[in-house]
């Protein structure tokens, strides 16, 4: 189980992918295990494809059928990424390397980790993505649309109100501070918006005061998120998800306790 997270996604990509069953009533010589069900695969990139969060994601979206593109800074992950069909971008994600592939993407997703470095480059990749945009994209072609990944920590420790994805953002955990910015730049960007995630640390810190609960969902759970997201731009376009399970709330303390190296809490 991890954090959950905060999912932002503005309109760029204009147009719904679905599948469908066909049933032939006129014509009883043709069979209908012969129909296949129409499926338009989408081209996507993800930055942080080896993450927690990004690799799930990626395995995810190739299940429903699209094309991925994995960036990841090591070559060790190359043979992992081509086990389950992930095209590879071996790079920094500040670099260059996957420009080429702007003209005929559909979606960028960013779920990169690590708070302390996330914090200095989320600004610099969102625009280098919409500024590679402009001067690699068609003229003609729809805008696209980028998933930015934030973590929940940015409603604070609340333990009097029930939060939902449009709460405003008053008091957020220090740690993550610096995130309601980087969401609000990306919902009103002219060229680009995204979805947020949450990353996974060295060392286990606990914010706020004892008594308070996490709220959780798996990996998996949060991966079907994205293709849902992904696949249904056009409908959400402009709109904040949080991204959890209901009723799992975690306590912190209790959740301190059953890890087996920790000290008396």
């Amino acid at each position: 189980m991890y954090n959950s997270n905060r999912i932002w996604l503005a309109l760029e990509r204009c147009q719904i992918y679905t599948n469908f069953d066909l049933t032939i009533t006129d014509y009883p010589s043709l069979s209908s295990n012969r129909l296949q069900p129409l499926i338009t695969a989408m081209k996507i990139l993800i930055f942080g494809a080896s993450g927690f969060i990004g690799f799930p994601a990626a395995q995810a979206l190739i299940r429903a059928g699209h094309i991925v593109y994995g960036q990841t800074r090591s070559r060790e992950n190359v043979q992992r990424f081509e086990a389950e069909e992930i095209i590879p971008i071996v790079c920094e994600p500040e670099s260059n390397a996957w420009h080429s592939l702007l003209p005929t993407l559909d979606v960028v997703i960013e779920a990169l980790g690590g708070t302390a470095i996330k914090q200095f480059v989320a600004a610099s990749i969102r625009e280098g993505v919409a500024s590679a945009a402009q001067q690699f994209r068609p003229s003609h072609a729809p805008k696209l649309t980028y998933i930015y990944t934030s973590g929940c920590w940015v409603h604070g420790d609340n333990r009097s109100e029930i939060v939902t994805d449009t709460t405003p953002i008053t008091s957020p955990v220090e740690l993550v501070a610096w995130r309601p910015e980087q969401e609000q730049a990306v919902l009103t960007h002219t060229t680009l918006n995204g979805i947020v995630q949450a990353k996974e640390e060295g060392k286990v810190t606990w914010p706020g005061t004892p008594g308070g609960k996490l709220s959780v969902i798996h990996a998996d759970d949060l991966a079907d998120l994205y293709v849902r997201l992904t696949e249904k731009a056009s409908i959400v376009g402009g709109k904040i998800f949080d991204g959890l399970r209901v009723n799992t709330s975690t306590g912190i303390r209790q959740t301190y306790s059953r890890l087996p190296w920790a000290p008396p809490c």
